[in-house]
């Protein structure tokens, strides 16, 4: 399960979503049939996540949000800061600008307190562009956001 889990990163990075999902639904179908919620729930998360970048916000604020909580349910919490930025997009991209504020914090607190940093710029982009989402952008925090990133 750790390649089917793993490969999928690499082709998301690279923006090939399809292939990403071909990896995706064979990794949720094993890990149910397995009783593996741990990875069922990064599956989902991943392509919630998938679903965000190719412009299905509400279907990926529902995986996203189900893979959060199957996610959690097991204790982890590495990739966290990663999921609720995407989803903080997601719901800025529907109008939920408090869920989307809500995840930006949320993720923010993760870093400070896990001190996972690996996703800290890639949090701060996304705040970034949240700002500049809300009804009244707020040019000046994004830019300070923005900053941030690297």
């Amino acid at each position: 399960m750790l390649a089917l889990a793993f490969a999928p990163f690499a082709y998301i990075a690279c923006g090939k979503y399809e292939q990403a999902n071909s990896y995706l639904d064979e990794l949720v179908i094993l890990a149910d049939d397995k009783g593996a919620l741990f990875w069922k729930a990064l599956g989902q998360a991943y392509q919630g996540c998938i679903m965000a970048l190719t412009g299905h916000s509400s279907k990926a604020v529902q995986l996203i949000n189900s893979g959060i909580a199957g996610y959690r349910s097991t204790g982890a919490t590495v990739y966290s800061p990663l999921h609720l930025s995407i989803l903080a997009n997601a719901f800025a991209e529907i109008g939920q600008f408090d869920d989307a504020l809500r995840c930006i914090d949320e993720a923010v607190t993760l870093i400070e307190t896990s001190k996972e940093r690996w996703w800290q710029s890639e949090v701060n982009r996304a705040a970034g562009e949240v700002a500049l989402k809300l009804p009244e952008p707020d040019a000046q925090k994004a830019e300070k956001y923005f900053q941030s990133c690297s």
